[in-house]
């Protein structure tokens, strides 16, 4: 975060939350996951007039989007429609970070970016941040492990790499003819 609380509160600084999305229920209700990721979020924000909250996740095999179903969650624990922003055309990890990272780069007040996702998939969605030019840093979150078992978390942390690659392979190409197209960043 670099400059201390009174200076970036001061220079109109706040803090960014990204949450991740995870598929929502055949009810279209929001999922053990996506409650976890919200209330660690939330916990995390020490200063909610100071705090932005991006939702990111579109709509998958059953509606509403991920991050309307989010959104909702966060005004029911008092944040206001002001400090919350939703990203819904997104339908992988990849598409949520490309969006979100254009959002990002267009804002004049960030100060930092905090991913907000589960232990599993916090490495890939902050290395490919990175390549994108986004600066994070991870919170703590409560663990899913007690709710999945072991076979379905330790799956979970088990195609975490081959998708990070995969997600290199199709990011890499995308920054190498951005970047012989004289731009600086790739979004």
């Amino acid at each position: 975060m670099g400059k201390p609380i009174h200076w970036r509160v001061l220079h109109g600084k706040k803090d960014y939350y990204l949450i991740f999305g995870k598929s929502i229920t055949e009810e279209g209700r929001i999922c053990e996951a996506m409650a976890r990721r919200v209330s660690a979020a939330l916990d995390a924000a020490t200063f909610l007039e100071r705090s932005v909250f991006l939702t990111t996740g579109g709509v998958g095999r059953f509606p509403p989007s991920e991050a309307s179903l989010m959104a909702g969650m966060l005004e029911d624990h008092g944040v206001g429609p002001t400090n919350i922003l939703k990203e819904e055309r997104s339908r992988t990890t990849l598409e949520s970070v490309i969006h979100c990272a254009t959002i990002f780069k267009s804002l004049t007040d960030l100060d930092a970016v905090m991913v907000c996702t589960d232990h599993y998939h916090q490495f890939r969605c902050r290395v490919l941040l990175w390549l994108l030019g986004i600066r994070t840093l991870s919170i703590k979150i409560e663990s899913g492990y007690k709710s999945s078992g072991p076979l379905l978390w330790g799956y979970y942390y088990l195609r975490e790499f081959p998708a990070l690659i995969f997600d290199c392979l199709l990011l890499g190409p995308m920054l190498v003819w951005i970047n012989r197209r004289g731009r600086r960043t790739a979004v």
